[in-house]
C-alpha cells in the first residue's frame, strides 16, 4: 500500500500517528519546528506535509523528504516564513 492509498483512508485507526511518525522519519526535528510555527499546529504542519505543493512541482513535501531532497522542502518553508510565495 503506498502514501496515497493511506491517505484515503479517512477512517483508518491511528492515521494520525501513522502519518505523524512517518513525517518524523523523513523531516528532521529542525522541519518539523518550523512548519508547527508557520502553519499553528502539528495536525497543520503534517496536512501540509501531505499536501501537494506548487512551488515544489506539485509534489509533496513527504515525497521530496523521502527521495533526499529535503533541502527543498526547507528552502519553501523559508520562502513562506519570509512572505515570499511562488
Amino acid at each position: 500500500m503506498n502514501i496515497d492509498d493511506i491517505l484515503r483512508q479517512k477512517d483508518f485507526k491511528g492515521l494520525d500517528d501513522f502519518l505523524t511518525r512517518e513525517m518524523k522519519t523523513y523531516a528532521d526535528d529542525r522541519t518539523i519546528r518550523k512548519m508547527v510555527v508557520l502553519f499553528g499546529s502539528e495536525d497543520s504542519a503534517r496536512d501540509w506535509f501531505y499536501s501537494k505543493i506548487v512551488s515544489l512541482g506539485n509534489k509533496r513535501p513527504y515525497d521530496l523528504c523521502r527521495e533526499g531532497s529535503l533541502s527543498k522542502v526547507t528552502d519553501v518553508l523559508g520562502r513562506i516564513e519570509h512572505g515570499i510565495y511562488i
